[in-house]
């Protein structure tokens, strides 16, 4: 075996490179785009977060609240978060949705406030089948470093009672937006590495998995 990697050594080396490059851009692409919070926060009782972060790329980021319907029907889910779609079915005077009030600041290790907000968030701005986005501040930018997010929802919401939530703090526009070369990396590379480094990784592990296999079946035949 060792003989044969020895003799195999240009292909192993390009195969083992390739594998390198695939892990280390995996592990950089979590460490750098993960989203710097997502945490539960209770609504029906109000729920409080207090968590430290660490803000990895310079970038606008948007905190927003993600409801997951639970055992909910969709459409009673989709009135409480609001939609426009729900909103052009109801009546001159119903309300389109339940209103979160919702207090935040984000803070250097020091102490000190770098951004923070209060207002009541309504509205949805997106959706899945399981779940609902509603947006609370589009657009935070802060310096690459570490930080704390509080947030308190500031009065309870028994409408939401058996839903949950969880409060995230991401890049806006979900790696969509070219922010830089690291976002331009992860786009570019991401697509170079499906399309032709993961291929060509596979190949080369199958000609190295073939031909070792020959060479233990020739070695098999002339030693019985």
């Amino acid at each position: 075996m060792i003989a044969f990697l020895i003799h195999q050594r240009r292909l192993g080396v390009v195969f083992a490179g390739l594998v390198a490059w695939l892990v280390g851009f995996q592990f950089w692409h979590h460490e750098t785009f993960t989203a710097p919070l997502d945490v539960p926060i209770a609504l029906s009782s109000a729920g409080r977060v207090d968590q430290a972060l660490r803000i990895r790329l310079d970038a606008p980021h948007q905190l927003q609240v993600e409801f997951s319907i639970g055992p909910r029907p969709r459409d009673e889910a989709m009135r409480l978060v609001g939609s426009r779609a729900t909103c052009r079915r109801l009546k001159p005077g119903e309300a389109c949705d339940v209103g979160v009030p919702l207090r935040w600041e984000l803070s250097e290790a020091s102490g000190r406030v770098v951004a923070s907000g209060e207002s009541e968030t309504h509205g949805s701005s997106g959706w899945a089948t399981s779940e609902i986005w509603r947006t609370v501040e589009p657009s935070i930018r802060v310096p690459v470093g570490s930080y704390r997010l509080t947030a308190s929802i500031l009065r309870d919401l028994p409408e939401f009672e058996g839903m949950t939530a969880r409060l995230s703090l991401a890049v806006s526009g979900g790696g969509k937006v070219s922010y830089g070369w690291r976002s331009d990396l992860a786009f570019f590379g991401g697509l170079a590495n499906l399309f032709l480094l993961l291929p060509l990784a596979g190949g080369f592990g199958m000609i190295l998995i073939g031909q070792g296999l020959g060479d233990w079946l020739r070695r098999s035949r002339a030693n019985p």
